[in-house]
């Protein structure tokens, strides 16, 4: 999708998936051709794999901000950048 704003959401991790989906697997993904994604002001708390931007489709420009954002004890993918540039800034890791 486009334009889209992610804004103060609360994340838990989801149903468990078994082996490393055991936290359950991408609290908040942006994948495809995403563009002029915000995703910001949220809580991530105890999230196994928590973000994940691009996959291997993704062309061109996407301007996805990351900010102002609290990691509460989740485990990985802060937000995990593949294909995509994201500008990522103010987020608290706790």
């Amino acid at each position: 999708g486009t334009h889209i704003w992610i804004d103060h959401n609360d994340f838990f991790y989801g149903p468990n998936g078994g082996g490393d989906h055991a936290k359950g697997d991408g609290a908040c993904d942006v994948k495809s051709d995403s563009k002029y994604v915000t995703v910001s002001y949220n809580r991530f708390w105890d999230t196994g794999k928590t973000n994940m931007f691009g996959m291997k489709s993704e062309s061109g420009p996407n301007y996805i901000s990351y900010d102002h954002n609290w990691f509460d004890h989740s485990d990985s993918r802060h937000p995990r950048v593949r294909t995509m540039s994201v500008h990522v800034y103010n987020n608290y890791y706790e």
